[in-house]
């Protein structure tokens, strides 16, 4: 059964079953629209990114300050992304198929999720913006790292839930539980727990922790407009 914020949209697509029937992982991008199945709390489309995309990425990486966000319309995120970029210092190579790319990606939230305005967040981090594994406050955003070390997550029967917002990653996952890691590029819908059916049953997952490494990551946000969630 579909759930009811969602189900004014069409059914999603079939895609190959996976370890965890919580989780949608797919090749293309219409592997996304499984969010609206109320079972999924995290929809994976593993892909790999364009040349131009990359090399803009890393070439972002140089860039400590680069840190940005805004509201807008689902259909007029590329003009603000564009004046959000030429303010940020931001290099302007490849620039274009990166804007591209990125309103792609808050088109096919929209589509998925019904958002009709969006909050999109770009950041170069150097440090653990959310160490700890949580679930977020929200309905549903989309994570993907253009750069660097991917978002992690774990499966639900990884997780014991009692020691979430503890203080602590001590004791969350379960023993013989492995950390599960995205890769640069691959772009993830994760469900939090502000929809009333997905209350203690939203994605955990944290930032990759990369302040001891010396290296950086170059990570986009979009969620519903006037959402807040843990970086």
């Amino acid at each position: 059964m579909v759930s009811p914020a969602l189900a004014k949209f069409p059914a999603p697509v079939t895609v190959p079953p996976t370890a965890q029937t919580h989780v949608a992982v797919g090749e293309e991008p219409e592997v996304l629209r499984n969010i609206r199945r109320p079972e999924i709390n995290l929809a994976l489309w593993r892909r790999a990114l364009t040349s131009p995309v990359a090399r803009f990425a890393r070439a972002c990486l140089s860039s400590a300050h680069l840190h940005f966000g805004f509201e807008a319309a689902s259909d007029a995120v590329a003009p603000k992304l564009s004046t959000a970029l030429a303010g940020s210092g931001a290099p302007r190579r490849d620039a274009a198929a990166w804007m591209e790319d990125v309103v792609r990606l808050a088109s096919l939230f929209a589509a998925a999720t019904g958002a009709r305005d969006l909050s999109v967040h770009v950041e170069v981090l150097a440090h653990d913006s959310c160490r700890l594994f949580h679930v977020d406050n929200v309905r549903c955003r989309l994570i993907t790292t253009y750069a660097g070390a991917g978002t992690q997550w774990l499966r639900d029967g990884d997780v014991d839930r009692t020691v979430l917002g503890c203080g602590a990653n001590s004791g969350v996952l379960r023993s013989g539980a492995r950390v599960q890691r995205m890769q640069s590029g691959w772009v993830g819908l994760f469900k939090g727990e502000r929809l009333p059916e997905m209350e203690g049953r939203g994605i955990v997952h944290r930032s990759a922790p990369v302040r001891a490494t010396g290296r950086r990551r170059l990570v986009v946000k979009i969620g519903h407009a006037g959402e807040i969630a843990c970086n």
